[in-house]
């Protein structure tokens, strides 16, 4: 006899059932063995989530549920299977009892109800995956556990469709009236909101990860004018940068440097734990050859590099490498294009990790002296989201040069001592006063603006007594955010020097909710990117939201360049966090913003074919084919960096090489061109996050063909003047 339509269904929707069934309890029944046994896997896992819920729920859930989350979930997975497998226990009974078969009934209310457990339970489980620091790849599975528990939840669900009450039965619920014959009270029965668990789990991720598609893929200002965007050709360099999240803090370092004098500049990256740094030469024939052996590039089984900057610090005429590990801060010396480094012993404490390096002439002796923005080590970190907690975190240092290159620690009486995470720092002259200041971004912090208030003699320019910085107050000085990386650069050409800082960026409400961690009602959260337009005399305006740039996503190091040479600064800014989940799933494109005349930016990442989806830490310029077009360097974290050479832009522009030593440090270089206006170039290091990128200062020059002069401002008073020094050219300022 042939089974009618309706139990055929029947059979198909059991034996369906019973499929999610087995997938179901064997992830649930193979990983309880783990949970209750205090596995290392498992402690990890429920210690970082713990650790990542003391951020903003407070340390006593964090704790909590560090120490007995594993017990808890654990023992509701048993539960979950327990009622999953219990109709094959009626089953065993009736057949025992009276042959009869199991109550279809029974069975499918129970696979209906354990399914909407099973979904609600690696909802939550998927949650932390992606919002976490827990990550997608756990323990170096490569996304098993993640994929695991999507799985399981999608399953959950099906097993509960297959088997939730029909619309013809008695006990009709939620699902079964919603769309038909829903009667007045339905709403109160609790299946209706059990019910409810996997459909807002559904519509709260698909809504978050709409929310960050919708962002990495729209332009945010598509009918801004750009009179000129060059087109970029990429070539992806053959170093992958390791990253390790349970051991490594998210940074590398990187540099331009011209490591053999023959005006071609290398690309100097930063290698992960336990991996070599490398150089990068560029060849006549457009590619890129790894010379970090040639060149002594690179000691084996170093910490992870973080940070650098070039400069020439023994005055040999070959540019050298300060290098930030977690381990100490090194000077690479480069003698005759071989380089020695030599550890510096410098007096960080046990939790401080020197992160970033801004190189500095602080007391105008000619000698280079050095901040080191330090990070707290990656097995101390305890949250992200902590602002309020002022003995949490590292201690940054100031150092004075001896003259010798050895360093004196004069944090302290320069009025510099804090503990605060710190990503970046750099000495740049603010108030044009010929000293360097200094300006600062700290984590879950504000942008800090330290004046140097030393006294000068006035005659020789050298600093009588100890060096003194004041913090003077800015407008983010009352505001809470993230700013991490710097870029500098006199963006509206007034002469002043303006500065921009990266941020997190609208992450959409529940992040919002999240990064906000501790900050009270009253105290001002801004998660945008900030430009402080100088206003002379120590005193800034933000006005990244008059100039476009403030409404953008989640950002590490920036930088100021003229890459169409209109005589406009642009902005590159480096996107996405290896440490947010998501990131892993929807990538940033990486934004280049192109400046118009009307002082507004647009972002231009895919008409210059510049767009760059991956765990960008900074971007570097720089001139490899000596076109006098800027080319971009894109470091990655966790993946290969990219170089994006310039087809060229059609406009005039000149290079200006000052001597690349610490007499340069701080000297305002202004190009007089012939139609009255000009442009102003300061010589610091550093700029963007861990990174230095090109020191010749590049002046786009447009249609304009003459320059009267080019004067130079150096901080112990001297002034040179190039008298008609030409143009699509580089020129030199002999020291």
């Amino acid at each position: 006899m042939n089974s009618s339509p309706k139990q055929s269904e029947s059979k198909l929707r059991q034996i369906l059932s019973w499929i999610c069934v087995a997938v179901i309890t064997f992830v649930f029944l193979s990983s309880i063995p783990f949970k209750f046994s205090g596995a290392s896997e498992t402690q990890h896992i429920f210690s970082t989530i713990g650790l990542w819920m003391s951020g903003f729920l407070g340390e006593t859930i964090g704790t909590l549920f560090s120490g007995f989350g594993a017990y808890v979930i654990g023992s509701f997975e048993l539960i979950t299977s327990i009622l999953l497998l219990l109709p094959i226990v009626f089953w065993l009974f009736k057949r025992k009892n009276n042959g009869q078969s199991a109550n279809g009934s029974t069975r499918r209310s129970l696979h209906a109800i354990g399914g909407l457990a099973a979904s609600a339970l690696m909802g939550g489980a998927v949650f932390f995956h992606l919002f976490s620091k827990l990550g997608i790849n756990v323990n170096n599975d490569n996304g098993s556990l993640f994929y695991s528990a999507v799985l399981v939840f999608f399953l959950g669900i099906l097993l509960f469709l297959l088997n939730r009450p029909s619309h013809d039965d008695e006990n009709t619920s939620f699902i079964g009236r919603a769309f038909g014959s829903l009667k007045p009270r339905s709403w109160k029965h609790w299946l209706f909101w059990v019910e409810l668990i996997p459909i807002v789990v559904l519509l709260v991720l698909a809504s978050f990860l709409g929310f960050f598609f919708y962002q990495a893929n729209s332009d945010r200002y598509p009918d801004q004018t750009i009179a000129s965007v060059p087109i970029f050709d990429e070539i992806e360099l053959p170093f992958t940068h390791e990253y390790t999240i349970e051991k490594s803090l998210p940074f590398m370092a990187s540099a331009i440097i011209d490591v053999d004098n023959d005006g071609i500049e290398e690309i100097y990256i930063g290698g992960g734990l336990l991996q070599n740094d490398v150089l990068y030469a560029y060849q006549p024939d457009g590619t890129f050859l790894d010379v970090s052996e040639k060149h002594n590039i690179g000691a084996d089984k170093n910490p992870e590099s973080f940070g650098a900057a070039v400069l020439d610090v023994d005055n040999n005429g070959w540019d050298d490498l300060v290098i930030s590990r977690e381990n100490d801060v090194f000077i690479s010396y480069n003698t005759n294009g071989q380089f020695k480094e030599q550890k510096l012993g410098l007096p960080f404490d046990e939790v401080s990790a020197p992160l970033t390096v801004a190189l500095g002439d602080v007391n105008n002796d000619g000698f280079v002296d050095m901040y080191i923005a330090a990070y707290i080590r990656n097995r101390y970190v305890k949250g992200q989201t902590g602002f309020n907690d002022h003995t949490y975190g590292a201690s940054s240092l100031i150092f004075q040069n001896n003259g010798d290159n050895t360093f004196t620690d004069i944090t302290e009486s320069s009025g510099m001592t804090y503990i605060h995470n710190t990503f970046q720092g750099n000495f740049v002259d603010l108030d044009g006063d010929r000293d360097m200041d200094l300006v600062v971004s700290h984590d879950t912090g504000q942008v800090r603006t330290w004046r140097n208030d030393t006294e000068f003699d006035s005659a020789s320019g050298e600093a009588i007594g100890d060096v003194k910085f004041t913090n003077v107050e800015n407008p983010n000085s009352q505001q809470f955010g993230y700013p991490m990386g710097n870029a500098i650069g006199d963006y509206n050409n007034d002469g002043l020097v303006d500065l921009a800082f990266s941020n997190v960026g609208n992450m959409g409400p529940l992040m919002n909710r999240i990064v906000r961690g501790d900050l009270t009602k009253d105290q001002v959260y801004n998660p945008d990117i900030i430009l402080f337009r100088n206003d002379g005399d120590f005193k800034f305006t933000d006005t990244a939201k008059e100039a476009n740039i403030a409404d953008y996503e989640f950002s590490w190091g920036m930088l100021f360049e003229d890459f169409n040479a209109d005589g406009l600064q642009d902005l590159i800014i480096s996107e996405n966090y290896v440490q947010l989940p998501y990131n892993h799933l929807v990538y940033l494109p990486g934004r280049v913003l192109f400046q118009a005349e009307n002082g507004k930016f647009a972002d231009k990442e895919k008409e210059s074919k510049t767009v760059n989806k991956a765990f960008e830490i900074a971007a570097l310029a720089a001139d490899f084919n000596q076109d006098g077009a800027l080319d971009m360097v894109r470091i990655n974290l966790q993946g290969r960096s990219k170089v994006q050479m310039s087809q060229g832009h059609g406009n005039n522009y000149l290079k200006l090489e000052l001597p690349n030593t610490a007499d340069s440090l701080g000297a305002v270089a202004t190009a007089n061109l012939a139609s009255g206006k000009k442009l102003v170039k300061h010589f610091i290091t550093s700029e963007g996050l861990g990174s230095d990128s090109t020191h010749l200062l590049y002046f786009g020059l447009g249609e304009n063909e003459n320059i009267d002069s080019i004067d130079i401002q150096y901080l112990n008073g001297a002034v040179q003047t190039l008298e008609n020094p030409g143009i699509n050219k580089i020129v030199k300022a002999d020291e």
